[in-house]
């Protein structure tokens, strides 16, 4: 919507809009793509979603989209974790707004640290890139998660 337009959201082109169907639309992304690389390549920082949906069980994370990560290995970027806790309390997934009250507990973690030197050079590196970057940012998220659930209280249940 709006909103998101206003803070500088890009759109993702899907094929489907089915749920859990993330095939992206490439030939519609080609124009979203080249603005964020050029975006990126200002050294500005770039904020997404990799599981690509709302998560019906946010105790445990979904398998994050690969694809999410081939602009950062291509390009050789840091990757940062902003992971949450209870954001699903403030905001449940079957409620058109959100603003409920909760105790929020976060942590931003350094993931990744890239190196503008050392990128994949091949599409079969890059993917090979995307598959363990996916999967080391979803494991050092998930393990920050457990220690949240490990530490609630009574008022964060």
């Amino acid at each position: 919507g709006h909103i998101w337009t206003l803070v500088g959201h890009l759109p993702v082109y899907f094929k489907s809009d089915d749920h859990g169907k993330f095939t992206v639309d490439k030939e519609k992304q080609a124009g979203v793509t080249a603005q964020l690389e050029a975006f990126l390549l200002q050294g500005k920082i770039l904020i997404f979603c990799p599981e690509g949906q709302i998560n019906k069980e946010p105790r445990n994370l979904q398998p994050f989209r690969r694809g999410s990560f081939g602009m950062p290995a291509e390009l050789g970027m840091d990757i940062w974790a902003f992971t949450t806790h209870n954001a699903d309390k403030v905001w449940p997934k079957n409620k058109a707004m959100g603003g409920f009250p909760a105790t929020l507990k976060i942590s931003l973690s350094k993931i990744h640290s890239g190196d503008s030197m050392k990128k994949p050079n091949t599409p079969q590196e890059v993917k090979a890139a995307c598959i363990k970057l996916a999967d080391t940012c979803r494991e050092a998220m998930q393990t920050e998660l457990d220690k949240f659930y490990s530490m609630e209280t009574k008022q964060d249940k």
